[in-house]
């Protein structure tokens, strides 16, 4: 059984565990892109953005990317790999991450965004496409790790994300199966403020209240 988790500064934890491990052939990707993460962030809560070089997960750079915090729960991609833009059927430079996602699944993933951008929180998430016509059964498995921007504010994101089967028609969108845990979990007390990246957007939003915050724990059995 699989064990997801958030882990942040505090040292908080609590671990949801999930029906199903992550594909197979999504592992290799995604570890390579949390080790590189890993090793470049030391004992600092994130990396930073500018620390990143391409030449240091080249065995993943297809199903890679970078996000850019743009409003509360929304990334846009700064850059993404290959085996992404054949998912949306298009380019994806300048896209929100929610192009990959089915509108049910969007909550959530919003959620678990403001976690990893005002928390320095790590996140993954399995995954599963929408199948239809045309559209076989495609599961698949989304990584999200904070970077630190030139103010030291997380408020980009290194990611990856891998996938098993067969596109078929595009696009692609992908929900979040099981209970959704990233949607309810990983976030600070209501009325805390978080201390790590922006409390609002450049639109004078205010983000969702958080709950508490939560820490990676990978194992299985």
């Amino acid at each position: 059984m699989n064990e997801i988790g958030y882990e942040t500064q505090s040292g908080g934890a609590e671990v949801v565990s999930l029906t199903a491990r992550r594909p197979d052939s999504a592992a290799p990707a995604l570890q390579e892109v949390r080790a590189y993460w890993e090793a470049l962030r030391d004992d600092r809560p994130a990396p930073a953005r500018a620390e990143v070089d391409p030449r240091g997960i080249a065995g993943a750079l297809e199903h890679a990317f970078i996000l850019e915090r743009v409003a509360p729960g929304v990334g846009r991609f700064r850059v993404a790999g290959n085996r992404l833009a054949d998912l949306a059927g298009m380019a994806l430079h300048g896209m929100p991450l929610f192009t990959l996602f089915a509108p049910a699944a969007r909550d959530g993933l919003a959620a678990t965004l403001e976690t990893v951008f005002r928390h320095a929180a790590p996140a993954e998430l399995r995954l599963r496409g929408v199948a239809g016509f045309g559209r076989p059964a495609l599961d698949g498995a989304l990584l999200l790790l904070p970077l630190a921007d030139i103010t030291g504010r997380t408020t980009m994101a290194l990611g990856a994300l891998a996938y098993d089967g067969r596109i078929g028609r595009t696009p692609r969108r992908f929900l979040l199966p099981d209970t959704n845990p990233a949607a309810r979990a990983g976030m600070t007390p209501a009325g805390a403020e978080p201390s790590n990246a922006p409390a609002t957007s450049s639109e004078g939003h205010t983000p969702p209240r958080a709950r508490p915050r939560l820490r990676l724990i990978e194992g299985g059995a």
